[in-house]
């Protein structure tokens, strides 16, 4: 944005220079045209949006969920994971129960429920 905003200026001040070398009237009627076409022309467009969630699903085990305008991911251990892969996360989490097995059938359930959960808490930040 501001590199924008640079060139924008420089463009502006280049103008400027060139008009000054002819006659005052339309040197002035030139500049406030190229001033206003300048900025009129110079793209702002903002940063989307963003919200972010993060929480423990398993024991010492955090996991980020992302939302913008466009779409959702969740981020663990480094690897990105778009919604479509919520199987291929809890697979990756690797999840063991209090008895030290890794969780299977309705844990599995719970650990998906608790990652949809994450994603709609971080799409909330979006309202």
């Amino acid at each position: 944005m501001t590199q924008l905003v640079r060139f924008c200026s420089l463009n502006a001040f280049l103008i400027f220079y060139t008009v000054m070398k002819k006659s005052n009237f339309f040197k002035l009627l030139f500049v406030f045209a190229a001033i206003i076409i300048g900025l009129n022309s110079c793209d702002s467009e903002e940063d989307p949006v963003q919200s972010c969630s993060q929480d423990e699903i398993c024991t010492s085990k955090n996991v980020t969920a992302c939302c913008d305008d466009t779409s959702c991911t969740y981020e663990y251990n480094g690897k990105e994971y778009q919604e479509s892969e919520l199987d291929q996360l809890a697979e990756d989490l690797g999840c063991t129960t209090s008895g030290g097995r890794y969780a299977a059938g309705s844990e599995m359930g719970e650990l998906k429920s608790r990652l949809l959960d994450l994603i709609a808490k971080a799409k909330s930040g979006l309202e």
